[in-house]
């Protein structure tokens, strides 16, 4: 009777991928399910999780296949027992699509369309309006108009670092960074580039419109005026069934933009047929009061991403605010 050869070890290593899948794809409900309860349109990373974006963000030099690779002694050492669960974890919130490990301490990812666009997400949350501190109100007011003034907004932020004893200004500067709202470099423990974001230019003028507020006529019901921003334009949603803000403005401003950035007549006619799909969405969504996409839609609005990322921000920001007025009540 011929043995029969059972090898354990890659049977145990087969078994631990299979558990490895089901603990992710359990790992990723969860988060699905917590994220309905909560009613949060946007999940906001940790700490670790932020850091490790930073960095692989800072590696993209926009190539097609969103791939970025380096090693891990790059990672802060406060990390170094949590890579592969700060990677996993930026997987499940679809940062990244796809990472690997190797032994000698390399690794490499390939980034979403997502990641690129997390820090611009953040800083146009409306809830920011509230959470962030008068003081970092303060310092982003002043930078706007250092920046409006065509001084140098990187040259006043060292200044205020060599004079700060206490060393507010650092974590001032953090915050308005880790919102989407200033972009940053240091070197030789100082600040030696700073620039606002879109998000920072515009907070004020966000804020303002978002404490707005509009009152049908013959009603007690007060409606908020929403806003998200992408590129350099301003989407903004009120009243949308009773047609009390119209969305016309902000759609002959996208069609302007497709006009300006597209390089053919091509590039344009398909910009502009997406954007045809994107109302007639939004016209079904007023009646229906529920988001449903074409078959495809978003598949074909991000093999663009590449080249026209601003428009990718546009349709996103669209509709995720008209998901988000939905569930507060406004539409």
């Amino acid at each position: 009777m011929a043995k029969v050869y059972f090898d354990t070890k890659k049977f145990e290593k087969q078994l631990n991928k299979q558990l490895d899948s089901i603990v992710m794809n359990i790992k990723k409900e969860q988060q699905i399910n917590k994220r309905k309860e909560t009613n949060s349109m946007f999940l906001i990373l940790n700490a670790n999780e932020e850091s490790m974006l930073d960095i692989f963000l800072e590696k993209y030099d926009s190539n097609k296949s969103y791939e970025i690779s380096g090693n891990c002694n790059e990672f802060p050492d406060y990390m170094r027992f949590s890579i592969k669960d700060t990677m996993n974890n930026l997987k499940l919130n679809n940062i990244i699509s796809h990472y690997d490990l190797f032994i000698g301490g390399g690794w490499n990812a390939i980034l979403t369309p997502d990641s690129i666009n997390y820090y611009s997400w953040k800083g146009s949350r409306i809830e920011l309006f509230n959470e962030l501190a008068s003081s970092d109100k303060s310092l982003l007011k002043e930078l706007i108009k250092i920046d409006q003034n065509g001084e140098n907004i990187t040259d006043y932020l060292k200044e205020k670092i060599e004079n700060d004893d206490k060393d507010d200004i650092r974590g001032i500067i953090s915050n308005l960074k880790t919102n989407g709202l200033l972009n940053t470099s240091w070197a030789d423990n100082t600040i030696y580039l700073a620039t606002l974001t879109h998000q920072g230019r515009t907070f004020f003028e966000r804020e303002e419109a978002y404490n707005n507020k509009i009152k049908l006529p013959n009603t007690s019901t007060t409606f908020n005026i929403g806003t998200i921003n992408a590129h350099d334009s301003n989407i903004f949603l009120g009243d949308v069934i009773n047609s009390s803000v119209v969305l016309n403005d902000t759609l002959t401003k996208i069609e302007n933009d497709i006009n300006q950035n597209c390089d053919s007549q091509e590039e344009k006619d398909i910009l502009m047929e997406l954007l045809n799909e994107a109302k007639e969405i939004i016209d079904d969504f007023k009646e229906s009061k529920q988001i449903s996409t074409r078959k495809g839609f978003f598949k074909k609005l991000s093999s663009h991403f590449e080249k026209h990322g601003w428009f990718y921000g546009e349709m996103v920001g669209l509709f995720g605010q008209a998901m988000l007025m939905k569930i507060s009540g406004q539409i």
